[in-house]
């Protein structure tokens, strides 16, 4: 009989604590607080044995729930990284994951990182991606500045007739 130190399970459940729910989120059980080693992205880790880690929550849902199904990841309904409640995590496709999250680089932004909408008027594509024509005219700008005091006259405008 295995001993109960090496128990992935027990071992498990020795470094979860019982949290309640984040505020906002209706769920019937409390979080499963993670209080082993967290990583810098707020999940944690668990040691199955010496020479492999995997992420805590992937964990103690196969554990206490079975396996994650062919190319699905678990997504947290109560939105903290650090749960392994299996009752919180689902098992979904990685574009619902990406839509269901919190807002970050992954979410769509509405506004450009210097705050101008992208709305239809200061909207355009650029191979796929959108870009904001306020921006576009602030550089476009500015390297005019730059390029009127960098080079000389006869050079400007030799630039100009090619």
């Amino acid at each position: 009989m295995p001993c109960a130190k090496t128990d992935p399970t027990w071992r498990l459940l020795t470094k979860v604590r019982v949290s309640h729910s984040y505020p906002g989120v209706p769920l019937a059980t409390p979080c499963w607080e993670w209080h082993g080693y967290t990583g810098p992205n707020g999940y944690g880790y668990f040691a199955i044995d010496r020479n492999v880690v995997r992420l805590a929550h992937r964990t103690a849902y196969e554990l206490f729930s079975g396996a994650i199904p062919e190319g699905l990841q678990l997504d947290h309904l109560c939105r903290n990284r650090a749960c392994c409640n299996p009752d919180h995590l689902e098992p979904v496709t990685s574009s619902d994951n990406n839509r269901r999250g919190e807002s970050g680089s992954w979410a769509r932004p509405d506004h450009c990182k210097h705050g101008h909408p992208f709305d239809e008027k200061n909207t355009r594509m650029y191979r796929g991606w959108r870009q904001c024509r306020a921006c576009d005219r602030i550089r476009n700008r500015r390297t005019a500045q730059y390029t009127s005091t960098i080079l000389p006259r006869s050079e400007q405008s030799i630039d100009s007739a090619v």
